[in-house]
């Protein structure tokens, strides 16, 4: 699978970079008091991090996703930016949501390293994946049902048969959602700059997942855009 920055994507934010994070889960189900473990340790570093919502806006990667939500034309406390959206959520209910394991386990990676995780189910993807900006019209049918169609000039991730994600991170499809009958998956993780912080946030989710997911086979990467380098490949299997 080739993995495309459009130029389009890269003109406008020509230092970002993507971890990747690719597995294959066993059949066995997921260990759960590992999970709970994970959910206690992230929420109390967050708290200890950062005891108000306000005080979020002191980190860095929350801070740059708000201006790139602002250069895409989104109002960032309107369509706030994933992970700042469950890290506030998490200050103000102290609970993580439940969804399934696979899901279930980056969000918990998410919230340690507050910079956006999405993911999707290899099986259901076709083709080649790309961030691109739309033209607009494009047909989007949004995790939990419905239709919508894209805005022109917002970003998108595509395959070669649908838009898989609205408004860049925002909104995921239905189509290619993780849930509970997932075993091969790919996660991406995205930042601006600090390429440290992305590579750690990759690590620290592969050794989570190996630890909820005992005999997950596992393989992970960090691809930084460039003018010379905007397409990638994704050893999928």
């Amino acid at each position: 699978m080739q993995f495309t920055i459009d130029e389009a994507v890269f003109s406008l934010f020509p230092r970002i970079c993507f971890g990747v994070v690719i597995g294959a889960l066993p059949e066995t189900p997921p260990q759960l008091s590992e999970l709970e473990a994970l959910r206690a340790e992230s929420l109390a570093s967050l708290e200890r991090r950062y005891p108000t919502p306000e005080a979020l806006g002191e980190h860095s990667q929350i801070k740059a996703w708000r201006a790139a939500y602002s250069a895409c034309g989104l109002n960032p406390k309107s369509h706030r930016p994933t992970h700042e959206a469950l890290a506030r959520r998490l200050l103000k209910s102290r609970a993580f949501p439940k969804i399934n394991g696979i899901v279930d386990v980056y969000l918990t990676n998410q919230i340690e390293h507050l910079v956006p995780h999405g993911g999707y189910d290899l099986a259901h993807l076709q083709g080649n994946l790309e961030l691109a900006r739309s033209p607009g019209g494009e047909p989007f049918e949004p995790l939990g049902g419905g239709s919508d169609l894209t805005d022109a000039g917002e970003l998108v991730y595509r395959d070669a048969a649908r838009v898989l994600t609205r408004r860049w991170n925002y909104r995921d499809c239905e189509r290619t959602k993780l849930d509970v009958g997932t075993r091969r998956f790919l996660l991406m993780i995205e930042g601006f700059e600090e390429v440290a912080a992305v590579q750690a946030a990759v690590e620290d989710l592969a050794a989570r997942y190996q630890r909820v997911f005992p005999g997950a086979q596992l393989s992970t990467a960090v691809l930084v855009a460039s003018a010379a380098a905007r397409q990638h490949s994704l050893a999928v299997g």
